[in-house]
């Protein structure tokens, strides 16, 4: 039987669509997509879980896509630290990386590449998310990140 794996693609400016995130500056923002579907969807859906599992009435925060080289940057320093550092894989919707971003490990293995235990730098409830990418795809990833520039 053949390993599933998740699939991982870039876009870009996926969740800067209006005026309202001008202020974002002149930069280009980096969204990744999982399974066809925008990291930031995945990360509101397990916000909403935690909120109703404790039985809070609020929204879920809102964030949005790193810069290419800060994202680039993130998942080398998480891969040179063989899985004991977390890489930021999104910010808040203030777009500064450190406020209060979500992260996760990466963890390179013989076959893949695992994304897992996603949380807030503020917040340390775990999100239940975990992707698991093939190698030669996630390089692909990688490649394309790198080659993106942070400038519009």
């Amino acid at each position: 039987m053949t390993k599933r794996y998740d699939d991982i693609e870039l876009s870009i400016d996926a969740n800067i669509d209006d005026e309202s995130r001008d202020w974002l500056g002149d930069f280009n923002r980096c969204g990744i997509r999982i399974n066809g579907k925008d990291i930031l969807e995945y990360i509101k859906e397990a916000q909403i879980k935690i909120l109703n599992r404790q039985n809070r009435d609020e929204e879920p925060l809102e964030y949005c896509h790193l810069i290419p080289g800060e994202l680039y940057e993130y998942l080398q320093k998480a891969q040179l630290s063989n899985g004991t550092e977390k890489a930021m894989l999104v910010c808040c919707s203030c777009g500064v990386a450190e406020c209060d971003s979500v992260e996760a490990h990466v963890i390179y293995t013989d076959d893949g590449v695992v994304w897992k235990d996603f949380n807030r730098i503020r917040c340390y409830d775990d999100y239940g998310l975990c992707f698991e990418f093939e190698k030669t795809q996630y390089a692909k990833f990688i490649d394309e990140l790198r080659n993106i520039p942070d400038k519009k």
